[in-house]
């Protein structure tokens, strides 16, 4: 805490009528309150001072006198002093902003009268942006004294009291007037850095000159030898009045005018140096003079505030710089503009160093630092902190909604039907909730300080639910172990009321844990009861006398783990007793379409009945199975409970009825109403979709012969050898029947009428090498083959049988064992 009388204020008052307090608290930039003297009632305040501590000036509890006050000790001194002087600078207080932060402000405060009353002034500076400009002003110092220290040209700093004593020099200076060390000069009078009573006498009457004038002036004089050095240089000493350090001085700048050109070339590359740097700032720098106008600004400050290409330094003033910047959509374009211009206005007047922002309609924010320059006017930095001031705003919004979400949080927390604790890795607890503390029976003295894992795990001791003597230590031990363990856990724990609470635990990342209690009482015993009725479900299933097979389900169709099967289901698939607990995979079913089937029933109505499958068995063997499977819970778990009903016999006798109707009993082949039925279908199809079709008409040569010569046994073996060797010549899509005696017919889908060429040709050769074996040895047979090819949309069966018949009635005509075209 300091205060004092040193720091300016930012208002001039006396006395103010009661009605112009608010027109005078509008036109008043920056946070400023008026109270009264005697009791400290708030008067008014300022719109920024309204927004810092959010309260209405009107309003008698306004915080910034009541809650405000970060430190009450600090509130009481304050207007101690208000009492005992007449004003107060600089007094620093810690006060509540209305976001709730706390930031540290200078307090200036002043007499004034309101409305005849005795009233004090309080203007409140951000000591937080004090400390910014404050840095920024002391870089802005030591760059400029780099630049001196480094400067080519000497320069002197002289006071104008007598004698006139070097209060200051660089080591050019040194070197220009033959000096080792500036230390060297500073014990010396401007006198003595001249050569000769001429000299002396000449710089006499110069600063006489000058101090009388207050003007600036430029001379020359040899410097004073120094023994054992070389003779003095010329020096070029241009001289002008400062303030140094608050000591009324002359600055003296020395140039060796013996070599004149050189060293105003090195100059000039110092100059250009300079230049460079202020060109490449990555700050905008405006300079104005006494008059303000605009006398210098760098590259950046023209492309920050968009200054035309043709502008140039000292060719504007700073209001019409105004007028510009407005028009270019940084300040605003209303009736709020001439506001703004006189706030401005007045700061490019004030002779103090000062910090303000500025804030376009475009969105961009400027920091400007200002400070005067000695011979009038200021030197002007503008800092873009959009970013900065953006990314403030925010990481403002941020805490905001980290505090409303952990309000939500903390409110969840205290709805939830689950204890929840979570713990630090010290297993110090760092929150919970309600439900916890009634689960535990926490005692209200423990939950309103700061207890940890451990506390309540002693207290469980201490009323005996974790056993007595060494069983409870070592208990607690345990218990405290796994708690530092890391590690995912789930447990179940049985209250002395006879619930069970599950308790899930998961390790926080950098350490402790976070576990939720959940009363499963009512599941436990629900579960016992589901137990007990599927174990007596288990029973009858055991003796029922149908196949029974239980399944898991997961989201309506079943995985393929098997949960139960009775003893049938083993017979019926030759399984072991210890199958349960295990997998089946697609293998299981002879047909994978089967299964297919299965789970499309499944994802369309739940359930399947009456589906006809074949599954393979243990040994290798198949059978065929009538399956309904309908779905249960079973131990828990959603499933699906399956009959198994035998028909393999039924299947068998099927297949043989449905073989007696189609296939011909002596050659394998389909008979000849079967095959002319499926002959039909497959025309009708291929005409349809436009798609070639092609029938072959094959005979036996000379069978009669055959039957003749050999016997009907061998006359029925070769029709049964010329039927296998076409079947297996034939691709599995082509239709073969025996249409009566020695003929057959084939019928090829999709096929052209060359392919079916090529077709016959295999079937022709295939058969020529068969052999039908008879008492005397084998006899050769061979066919005759006559193809046929669909002509268009408007064939039949009956035309493409004739066209086939006429091709191999060619055939037998042109030699037998060939191939013709019909």
């Amino acid at each position: 805490m300091r205060s004092g009388k040193s720091k300016v204020t930012r208002f001039e008052m006396q006395s103010i009528g009661a009605g112009a307090v608010p027109a005078l608290l509008a036109a008043v930039p920056g946070p400023l309150v008026l109270i009264e003297r005697a009791d400290g009632r708030p008067l008014g305040a300022t719109a920024e001072a309204d927004a810092l501590f959010g309260r209405a000036p009107e309003d008698a509890t306004h915080p910034l006198w009541r809650s405000a006050w970060f430190d009450p000790q600090q509130r009481t001194a304050f207007f101690a002093l208000i009492e005992a002087q007449e004003s107060v600078a600089g007094f620093e207080a810690a006060l509540i902003r209305a976001d709730g932060g706390i930031g540290r402000y200078a307090i200036a405060a002043k007499p004034v009268t309101v409305a005849g009353h005795a009233a004090v002034a309080m203007n409140l500076s951000d000591l937080a942006r004090r400390t910014e400009v404050e840095t920024l002003l002391r870089t802005s110092e030591a760059r400029l004294k780099d630049l001196v220290e480094g400067a080519a040209v000497g320069i002197v700093v002289v006071s104008l009291a007598e004698p006139p004593v070097a209060l200051y020099a660089n080591q050019s200076a040194a070197r220009l007037l033959g000096r080792r060390s500036p230390q060297n000069l500073l014990s010396l009078t401007s006198f003595d850095l001249a050569a000769g009573e001429e000299d002396r006498a000449r710089l006499a009457a110069l600063r006489a000159e000058r101090r009388d004038s207050g003007a600036p002036g430029t001379y020359r004089f040899r410097a004073a030898p120094v023994a054992g050095e070389a003779q003095p240089l010329q020096i070029e000493v241009r001289a002008r009045p400062i303030d140094w350090h608050g000591i009324a001085a002359e600055q003296l700048v020395l140039i060796d005018a013996s070599g004149a050109a050189a060293e105003e070339a090195a100059v000039k590359d110092r100059t250009a140096v300079l230049e460079v740097v202020i060109e490449n700032m990555a700050q905008g720098l405006l300079v104005a003079d006494g008059d303000l106008r605009i006398i210098q600004f760098n590259s950046t400050y023209r492309r920050d505030f968009r200054m035309p290409d043709e502008w140039k330094a000292g060719e504007l003033t700073y209001r019409e710089l105004l007028e510009h910047t407005r028009n270019r959509d940084l300040y605003p374009d209303d009736e709020r503009w001439r506001e703004r211009v006189a706030e401005l206005m007045a700061l490019a007047l004030d002779t103090r160093p000062n910090d303000y922002e500025v804030q376009g309609r475009d969105g961009r924010i400027f920091q400007v630092h200002s400070l005067p320059r000695p011979g009038g006017g200021w030197i002007r930095t503008y800092t873009n902190v959009t970013e900065r001031r953006y990314a403030e705003a925010e990481a403002k919004a941020r805490a905001k909604e980290l505090a409303e979400k952990t309000a939500i949080l903390q409110a969840t927390m205290e709805t939830m039907d689950q204890g929840l604790l979570v713990t630090d890795p010290d297993l110090a607890v760092a929150a919970f909730n309600r439900k916890f503390v009634e689960q535990f029976e926490l005692p209200k003295e423990m939950v309103e300080r700061p207890f940890s894992f451990a506390d309540v795990v002693k207290l469980r001791a201490e009323r005996g639910e974790l056993g007595e003597g060494e069983t409870a230590s070592r208990t607690i031990e345990a218990l405290l172990q796994r708690a530092r363990g890391g590690h995912a856990q789930r447990t179940e724990v049985a209250r002395p009321d006879g619930k069970v609470l599950e308790m899930r635990s998961q390790p926080r990342a950098n350490g402790g844990f976070v576990r939720t209690y959940t009363d499963i009482s009512e599941r436990k015993r629900v579960e016992a009861e589901l137990r007990e009725s599927q174990q007596r479900l288990q029973s009858i299933l055991n003796t029922c006398p149908v196949a029974v097979e239980i399944v898991a389900l997961v989201d309506g169709l079943p995985t393929g783990d098997i949960l139960f099967h009775n003893p049938r289901m083993g017979e019926l698939l030759g399984v072991e007793p210890g199958m349960p607990g295990q997998s089946y995979s697609i293998d299981r079913y002879v047909d994978p379409v089967d299964q297919d089937r299965l789970l499309a029933r499944m994802a369309e109505a739940g359930n399947f009945q009456d589906e006809e499958i074949q599954l393979a068995r243990r040994d290798g063997s198949s059978i065929w199975v009538l399956a309904s499977g309908w779905p249960l819970l079973y131990l828990n778990r959603s499933a699906l409970i399956c009959w198994y009903y035998d028909i393999t016999e039924r299947k068998r006798v099927e297949a043989a009825l449905i073989e007696a109707a189609t296939v011909d009993g002596l050659s394998g082949a389909y008979n000849r109403a079967h095959f002319l039925q499926r002959a039909e279908q497959e025309l009708r199809k291929n005409v349809r979709y436009g798609r070639p079709m092609s029938l072959l008409s094959v005979d036996i040569d000379h069978f009669k012969k055959v039957n003749d010569t050999f016997g009907h046994a061998v006359g029925d073996d070769a029709i049964r050898i010329v039927s296998a060797v076409c079947r297996k010549t034939l691709r599995d899509v082509d239709i073969f029947g025996r249409l009566g005696g020695e003929e057959f017919a084939a019928v090829l889908p999709e096929t052209p009428v060359e392919r079916a060429l090529e077709a016959a040709e295999r079937v022709r050769k295939a058969v020529s090498l068969a052999l039908v074996p008879h008492d005397a040895g084998h006899h050769q047979i061979t066919t005759s083959i006559g193809v046929a090819t669909i002509s268009g949309p408007d064939e039949t069966l009956t035309a493409l049988l004739k066209r086939a018949d006429d091709a191999l009635y060619a055939a037998k005509r042109n030699g037998r064992n060939r191939v013709e075209r019909g």
